[in-house]
């Protein structure tokens, strides 16, 4: 006889993945391990080549910045326990948040006005579409050991 959870959301989804049996674990593993790096690859293929947005206008290239540096400082860490894997993908360059969230026009000490950069909210976006599609395979997988998941998370 098949075993049957009703999930009403998205921590009850979370709890049940964290009691799954030991058997389930790796191949939950792999799906979080490899979601996380394929959100990582779509990052650095969303990535400009050359830092943006740090003149006035709208994505001008910035000569501060070397080629390629966005792309260079996306990692992911990944965690696995007995009956439990996490992964986070991380952008560790400095210019990354101010290039997902954008900025208000600055003043620089010398009086010289710098423009607004618009927030391109990639990163934020690319992780949410990911998440989701990494919940969606591990509900398939809930399902085809024989559990009944139901609900929206």
């Amino acid at each position: 006889m098949p075993v049957t959870f009703r999930l009403d959301g998205l921590f009850e989804l979370k709890e049940a993945l964290r009691n799954l049996p030991a058997e389930l674990q790796a191949e939950g593993a792999a799906i979080v391990f490899a979601n996380a790096e394929k959100a990582a690859a779509d990052l650095r293929a969303a990535y400009p080549r050359r830092v943006t947005g740090l003149h006035p206008g709208p994505h001008r290239v910035s000569p501060w910045f070397a080629p390629g540096q966005l792309k260079a400082k996306i990692f992911v860490q990944k965690r696995g326990g007995q009956f439990n894997a996490t992964a986070t993908v991380k952008n560790t360059d400095p210019i990354a948040w101010l290039y997902d969230h954008g900025s208000q026009t600055r003043k620089w000490n010398n009086g010289k006005i710098v423009g607004a950069m618009p927030a391109t909210h990639l990163f934020g976006r690319t992780m949410a579409r990911q998440r989701r599609v990494m919940y969606d395979v591990l509900r398939d997988l809930l399902a085809r050991k024989g559990l009944s998941v139901s609900g929206e998370p």
